[in-house]
């Protein structure tokens, strides 16, 4: 780091107090108190959480949630600093390795910060801004956000290992600040391109789809939309896309959830229409054959609910999903519809 004096001092092991070889100084600031104080504010987190949610706070849990999540983040850092860093004189602010008699470059901390902002953007930040630019009226995903914050958070962890290893390895040979940079950025780039890929409407699709035992994604798909969400126990999948006529009529044959069943058809003569609130009413039009519904608050707005011209249901249900789905075909607007339901 720019502006600090590196000593080391030779005179003594791992094991003895660590004694400042520039001014002979005691006063020493172990780097293992970063470390110390991180665990003991994790520790001291947990608690409060447990009592901010018995308590009904969820703001206040909001709160200590978040703060957790930024303390097990800069436990990473922490431990990083009591592995590689290096002890501080109190008394002349020398910075040393007690025992080390070979020079070492000091830690590449903006590669190390920088492969963990990759992380985050690509893991957590990204995949939530997507999902959020997609369905902005919507709720927004909360297991699809912490499951991106616990992938952010696991591979840190995985990186550093493997930051600390290089650098155990190569920091008293190698000086080249760009080669310190690829070496330590390179994990966060793959692994969370990687995590940012699956997280695309694109593959969230052919996931959803692939679950439902649905044919993939005709090669003509436009105007892909996926909104879901879901708690430990229940939760909604969408899906919307569009195609060419032909290509739709293969993605319903080649569709394993959909062999042997026959279409469910609305037209202008049974349609499917939303509840008018009045009983009556509502009771004539199922009388002259049309479906009443109540709109749900869930679905996204590019959703299809509301049928007036020529469609096509179909019924699905996967497995471990406890309720039945449907596809549904606008063959007016040539869009597909997917359905799925769990709890």
């Amino acid at each position: 780091m720019q502006g600090e004096t590196f000593a080391y001092s030779n005179d003594q092991g791992e094991g003895c107090e660590p004694r400042c070889p520039q001014c002979g100084s005691t006063r020493v600031r172990s780097r293992n108190r970063a470390l110390s104080r991180n665990v003991v504010a994790l520790f001291a987190t947990g608690p409060l959480l447990v009592l901010a949610f018995a308590f009904e706070s969820c703001i206040f849990g909001l709160l200590w949630f978040v703060a957790a999540v930024l303390l097990v983040f800069a436990l990473s850092v922490s431990v990083c600093i009591a592995t590689v860093g290096r002890h501080r004189c109190r008394d002349c602010a020398c910075r040393f390795l007690p025992g080390r008699e070979v020079e070492r470059v000091p830690f590449p901390w903006f590669s190390y910060g920088l492969n963990v902002a990759l992380l985050i953007a690509l893991c957590a930040a990204g995949p939530m801004a997507m999902r959020w630019w997609g369905n902005w009226s919507r709720v927004s995903d909360m297991m699809a956000d912490t499951s991106g914050i616990f992938t952010a958070g696991f591979l840190v962890w995985v990186t550093l290992a493997y930051q600390i290893a290089v650098y155990k390895g190569l920091g008293g040979r190698l000086r080249s600040r760009f080669v310190w940079l690829a070496l330590f950025i390179w994990p966060g780039i793959v692994l969370g391109s990687l995590v940012f890929y699956t997280s695309t409407p694109s593959a969230r699709a052919e996931a959803l789809l692939s679950r439902a035992r649905l044919a993939a994604l005709p090669d003509s798909a436009t105007g892909i939309r996926v909104y879901e969400w879901s708690s430990p126990f229940s939760g909604e999948e969408f899906l919307r896309f569009a195609a060419d006529a032909n290509d739709i009529e293969a993605f319903l044959r080649q569709s394993p959830a959909l062999q042997g069943q026959q279409a469910e058809r609305f037209s202008p003569e049974r349609m499917r229409l939303p509840t008018s609130g009045n009983p009556e009413k509502d009771w004539e039009s199922q009388a002259a054959g049309h479906e009443i519904y109540f709109p749900h608050r869930a679905t996204p707005d590019w959703y299809k609910q509301k049928i007036t011209g020529p469609a096509r249901r179909y019924i699905v249900q996967p497995e471990r999903y406890q309720y039945p789905g449907h596809v549904l075909v606008d063959d007016e607007e040539h869009v597909v519809y997917v359905y799925l339901i769990f709890s």
